[in-house]
């Protein structure tokens, strides 16, 4: 939450990814981008980002683990 015509080179930054967690990477994006160099003149001309999201394990996944572990002690222990 910056205003970008009152932001210098010298502003903390203050924004983590962690902002992001439990939120939704769908909807409009701004990017702000400042040349502070007062001698030259910069061009951005590419930028891009993605998001790979990697689903946690449900229920159904964990109890399937868990069940497994536990005949495979189960087996182990009667030898």
């Amino acid at each position: 939450n910056v205003n970008p015509q009152l932001v210098l080179d010298t502003s903390p930054r203050s924004a983590f990814l962690n902002s992001f967690d439990n939120r939704t990477p769908n909807g409009t994006w701004t990017l702000f981008f400042a040349d502070f160099a007062n001698e030259s003149q910069s061009t951005l001309e590419n930028w891009s980002l993605s998001f790979d999201v990697v689903p946690e394990p449900g229920t159904t996944s964990l109890l399937v683990v868990g069940l497994g572990t536990w005949w495979a002690v189960r087996k182990r222990n009667r030898r």
